[in-house]
């Protein structure tokens, strides 16, 4: 609605080109960003999301008073159409270096997993919307909420960003670590956040997300490894870690009806990632391992083989070639995929939450795959693989002696002629996941066709 005398344009037009120059003054913003695009870690991305709180402020504070708004008042229709498109702006931009950061954290830890990007919380801006839009107020007795909060919101992106990367890290059963350092001179508050808090978070401990206004701790993210640092006296507590461990271990036994898995043989040495333990487990007609450290029922496992099995035979695939399945823990793994097809091994390794027929919904959605509702999904998807690798033998040579990015290489080219049997069809067979989207938009047609005949076959 545009009223009588509208002054939105004009000063909307004010306040982003002012705007601009405030970032374009702050030479720390440029560099910030550079560094984000070159490494950089969350750290980084918590002092880009301060300066570029702190130049939005500026604006504000530059261009708002009684003296400029009409009747001396911020009116609810002039915020909505100036003050609030900015804030969401600025956050969109502060999450798009937070992504940033958590890339380069998942790169460094060799997680090949899709980053999470934050949403604004409308909450976060009630508080300020309520105070400048009351109609009894001059703009100049109410503007301080302004310098409180704008900063604070913008910076919450960072946090907000590595709060929905750790959930997800999580669920994928990893054992994340978030590490708050306390500013020097900070006040008590800040001090009792300060330390590492290793997922799962207890209600109390999500508060190490918190800040008050003009909070300049720091909190950073690791992937973790399963123990826990206290920031104070910079012990590693082992027996907390391993008591927090037992605990998951003896609900996930609890909620599974877990039964014994029962093995069988002599350990062997897996080498294809890390040097891990695996045993044959006893009872199943496939060729299963289970590591042993990973923590899968009986139950879980079944369904992983039943389901490599089912896809096999839907594909059309040879039986007497048929892959290894590999249980393992999230950490043995490295790659921070949950399931993965090793064309080396003719293996697909895969964490215990695979065959949680539960737990791997919210696993699979998070990751925007194909059919992220059937928990048969990841398994099917995983077995293309392996159709790809014996299309891949049968046609062009062995899988062991040739180097993994020139493997991928061809077998990526040689799903993009498949899937191009009409003009434009691989671009709208991008369009069945955002998973297949991402990788497409990389050239990575073979795990497009993955995800494309997993819908296949999982919706006929």
């Amino acid at each position: 609605m545009v009223y009588e005398n509208d002054i939105v344009p004009e000063l909307d037009e004010k306040l982003r080109s002012d705007f601009e120059k405030n970032k374009e003054s702050n030479r720390q913003i440029a560099e910030l960003d550079s560094k984000l695009s070159n490494g950089g870690t969350y750290r980084d991305a918590e002092a880009y999301a301060y300066e570029m709180g702190e130049a939005l402020t500026k604006t504000f504070k530059d261009n708002l008073s009684s003296e400029t708004l009409p009747d001396g008042k911020m009116y609810y229709n002039i915020f909505m159409r100036t003050v609030d498109p900015m804030i969401r702006e600025t956050y969109k931009d502060a999450t798009a270096a937070a992504a940033k950061a958590q890339a380069n954290v998942n790169e460094a830890a060799g997680l090949h997993v899709k980053v999470k990007e934050a949403v604004l919380n409308d909450d976060r801006l009630h508080t300020m919307v309520n105070i400048l839009t009351n109609n009894d107020a001059q703009y100049d007795d109410v503007s301080w909420v302004v310098e409180d909060k704008i900063t604070n919101i913008i910076q919450s992106a960072v946090d907000d960003t590595m709060k929905a990367n750790a959930d997800f890290h999580a669920k994928m059963g990893m054992s994340p670590k978030i590490v708050r350092e306390a500013e020097s001179k900070c006040c008590e508050w800040c001090k009792d956040l300060a330390g590492t808090y290793e997922y799962p978070l207890d209600s109390d401990e999500e508060m190490v997300y918190h800040r008050h206004a003009n909070c300049r701790c720091v909190v950073e993210y690791y992937p973790g490894d399963g123990r826990v640092q206290n920031a104070h006296d910079k012990t590693w507590r082992e027996e907390e870690a391993e008591m927090r461990r037992q605990e998951r271990i003896l609900n996930d036994m609890q909620t599974q009806n877990f039964e014994q898995v029962k093995t069988k043989g002599e350990a062997i040495t897996e080498k294809r990632y890390q040097d891990i333990l695996i045993r044959r487990v006893d009872g199943l007609k496939n060729e299963v391992y289970i590591s042993e450290k990973a923590n899968a029922s009986l139950r879980n496992i079944k369904n992983m083989d039943k389901d490599m099995t089912s896809a096999i035979k839907v594909y059309k695939g040879d039986i007497n070639h048929r892959p290894r399945l590999v249980v393992v823990a999230p950490e043995e793994l490295r790659s921070g995929v949950f399931a993965k097809y090793d064309e080396i091994n003719n293996t697909i390794y895969a964490i215990p939450q695979v065959g949680d027929r539960k737990a791997i919904i919210p696993i699979q959605k998070e990751a925007e795959g194909a059919c992220a509702n059937n928990p048969k999904a990841t398994m099917y998807h995983e077995t293309w693989h392996w159709m790809q690798a014996e299309d891949y033998r049968k046609n062009i040579g062995s899988t062991t002696e040739v180097a993994h990015s020139n493997y991928i290489e061809i077998v990526a080219e040689r799903s993009f002629e498949r899937l191009d049997a009409k003009p434009g069809m691989v671009y709208n067979i991008m369009q069945i996941s955002g998973y297949a989207k991402e990788k497409g938009e990389f050239r990575r047609f073979d795990e497009v066709e993955a995800e494309y005949q997993t819908s296949k076959a999982l919706k006929r």
